[in-house]
């Protein structure tokens, strides 16, 4: 028996995907990763990640796996693993503290910083209280020189020096 409709709708199918393989071909590369990407089973995991790390500039991607026992008794406490990660790896922040770097690390950092030396100043997270009632002193301080240390810029020293004659006598 020889189904006409069966063949006809066969056809239809062929001819949709040739006509969605022409349009991504006339893709750049860049959309047809993006497009695969967001098709991808694992897309809602991936735009976890992205989340989590926050606009960091330079993320560290993490692979491998690891496992925490009790010391005691050798029980499985917990484990996790990078094989079910999208790309089997886990994105993280660097973490850089100069804004020049990465400035969403270094807005977190800033902010970090901030609450650690109002802790330290007032108490709170793991600091008693009676810091409070503590004489505070906010000390900065510099090694000493060794020589000059500045550039020289055609053929001139960012400052003026003394002679050399001076620094060995």
């Amino acid at each position: 028996m020889f189904n006409a409709s069966h063949e006809v709708n066969t056809s239809n199918i062929r001819s949709a995907e040739l006509e969605r393989e022409n349009r991504l071909r006339m893709l750049s590369d860049a959309d047809r990763d993006i497009i695969r990407l967001v098709n991808d089973p694992l897309f809602p995991r991936w735009l976890e990640q992205i989340k989590a790390i926050g606009g960091c500039a330079h993320p560290i991607y993490l692979s491998g796996s690891t496992v925490t026992r009790d010391v005691l008794t050798g029980e499985l406490i917990s484990s996790y693993s990078t094989v079910g990660e999208p790309g089997e790896r886990l994105a993280v922040r660097c973490r850089n503290r100069r804004a020049s770097v990465c400035a969403p690390c270094a807005y977190l950092h800033a902010g970090d910083t901030f609450q650690l030396i109002r802790a330290g100043l007032s108490g709170g997270k793991n600091v008693p209280a009676a810091v409070r009632d503590c004489p505070r002193l906010f000390v900065t301080l510099t090694a000493p020189s060794f020589g000059p240390v500045h550039r020289v810029r055609d053929g001139q020293h960012c400052r003026p020096r003394r002679e050399r004659s001076v620094w060995l006598s």
